[in-house]
């Protein structure tokens, strides 16, 4: 099966003026993660969305930046997981991903949540390294988004420890650019420690979705990063 698939949060710039799944519908990708953005509200998905995300093997689904219980009320932090909760089984989704940084109820709702490793930005004590690494352990049912650029950003073989320690956890991973400390770029540019770093993805046989911050507004541009991408990883 092939596992490359695409983030709709890679068209974040351009989501609210063009139909971003009938982009992605002309792609060579086997699934797709349907990012919200910071809010709910901000990309809500529509009908012709769910009827078009069920024609591919994986879905996931990224929970909004900003949902976490210290930042917006019980009540509303509720209603916005009863319209995830919709929306996830309407597309088929197999997994939501948060942010370690996000404040959650210890009860949630009956989906395969999978934490992520976040990059060194903001402020430390608030994005801490092993972030991640807490709700593993105090989570047993969670898995792990790995996220190469983030880890690349902490040290080039960040990526290679996170694997050895957590392979049997990781369900997914986020795949973009990382130079000069810069992450989610696209592959036009890549440097040999980046290629050497994520080497230990080939030991993975999970969905690899690519999430970067692309600049491209024609299907033609983002068709060559998306080979660009297979040639990397040999898919």
């Amino acid at each position: 099966m092939d596992k490359l698939c695409f983030a709709t949060g890679n068209l974040w710039r351009i989501a609210n003026k063009i139909d971003v799944m009938e982009i992605i519908s002309q792609l060579d990708v086997s699934g797709v993660e349907y990012t919200y953005g910071k809010v709910y509200g901000e990309r809500i998905p529509n009908e012709k969305d769910f009827d078009m995300l069920k024609n591919y093997n994986y879905n996931s689904v990224h929970a909004p930046f900003r949902l976490s219980l210290d930042l917006v009320s019980e009540e509303e932090f509720n209603e916005t997981m009863d319209l995830i909760v919709s929306d996830y089984k309407k597309m088929g989704a197999k997994n939501i991903v948060s942010h370690p940084t996000q404040k959650l109820p210890d009860k949630l709702s009956k989906l395969d949540f999978i934490t992520e490793n976040l990059n060194p930005k903001g402020v430390p004590n608030l994005r801490p390294r092993l972030g991640f690494e807490k709700i593993l352990e105090k989570r047993s049912d969670w898995g792990l988004c790995l996220d190469a650029s983030h880890a690349y950003d902490w040290d080039p073989l960040e990526t290679e420890r996170i694997v050895k320690k957590w392979k049997k956890r990781i369900k997914q991973v986020h795949f973009s650019n990382n130079r000069y400390h810069k992450d989610h770029l696209t592959f036009k540019k890549v440097s040999r420690g980046f290629l050497k770093s994520i080497e230990p993805l080939s030991d993975l046989n999970v969905p690899i979705i690519i999430e970067e911050d692309m600049p491209y507004t024609k299907v033609s541009e983002i068709k060559k990063e998306i080979k660009r991408v297979r040639e990397i990883l040999a898919l």
